[in-house]
């Protein structure tokens, strides 16, 4: 089974979409994989066993890098 994954962001105040971010290929459902979220101050990461990668706010509202 394969998944895709997607980051949905949304406003806080009234929770409409502000943006989505899709991955192009599909994932392997059964991998022990871990993902996890990480904050550090005001920054959040994804983590992936194989990357790391910084959700920037700033390219979710101007819809750079993926984000639609």
């Amino acid at each position: 089974m394969e998944w895709i994954r997607a980051f949905y962001a949304v406003r806080i105040e009234d929770g409409s979409l502000v943006a989505l971010w899709q991955a192009c290929f599909p994932q392997r459902l059964c991998t022990g994989d871990r993902y996890s979220f990480l904050r550090l101050d005001s920054k959040l990461f994804f983590i992936t066993p194989d990357e790391v990668t910084e959700l920037s706010e700033e390219e979710i509202m101007s819809k750079k890098n993926g984000w639609k």
